[in-house]
């Protein structure tokens, strides 16, 4: 009987094998976790541009409240306190001499940065709407219009005197304007660092004077003063 003598794979060539191996599932690996990552991304901004948008909304129609039922309106009955607290007053009805106080606020806290409506204590016609004081406020009846628990927005409040129309369709005439500045996720993902008008990183709370260049930008001409 004669024997044949078999070839098989030496040490070297298995170990080559072995590390061709490994660099192809190491390069999978690394696929599929930037393929989660972005999913992960896409998801969280799509829910960040949603809240945005419905808090907007909202704020666009509580804001036309400020100084409704109050004749005459005064500067008094919206307050700019900061960048990041609007209060204003109004009479719910106007035949009543019953006031309500009203607030947007943007705080930061261990739940994400909120953005929230909230109502102040025993308002009167007279309430100084300069306070931010917590305990002046009715935290228990305080409404929540977006949360952002990662990656939260810079915003920036500003108001001034213009002349502008209500709702865009009325005849302009000089209005308090409100214009709020926020960041998008759009504008974080494409470069990564917000800056401000003057090119220096930007903070949670910016100067209510500067408005973030770049940023979606919100106007509210408010009609009831």
């Amino acid at each position: 009987m004669r024997f044949t003598k078999e070839q098989g794979f030496s040490l070297v060539e298995l170990m080559v094998g072995m590390l061709l191996a490994s660099l192809a599932i190491l390069t999978s690996l690394t696929l599929y976790s930037n393929l989660v990552k972005v999913n992960v991304e896409s998801t969280t901004d799509a829910k960040h541009d949603g809240q945005l948008a419905s808090a907007m909304s909202i704020l666009q129609l509580e804001l036309q409240s400020a100084g409704y039922g109050i004749t005459p309106a005064n500067p008094a009955d919206l307050v700019l306190v900061d960048s990041t607290h609007l209060n204003w007053r109004f009479r719910p009805n106007p035949d009543a001499a019953v006031y309500t106080c009203r607030g947007f606020w943007v705080e930061d806290g261990n739940d994400g940065r909120i953005f929230k409506l909230i109502t102040r204590k025993n308002c009167a016609a007279n309430t100084n709407l300069n306070s931010v004081v917590i305990e002046d406020w009715d935290v228990d009846n305080q409404k929540e219009l977006a949360q952002f628990k990662r990656n939260p927005p810079v915003i920036a409040l500003s108001m001034e005197n213009k002349s502008c129309s209500p709702f865009g369709f009325s005849k302009a005439a000089a209005h308090p304007y409100v214009t709020l500045s926020v960041q998008s996720s759009v504008k974080k993902n494409l470069s990564g660092a917000v800056t401000s008008s003057a090119g220096s990183s930007a903070n949670a709370s910016t100067s209510a004077a500067q408005v973030l260049v770049g940023d979606d930008i919100y106007h509210f001409c408010l009609s009831n003063m």
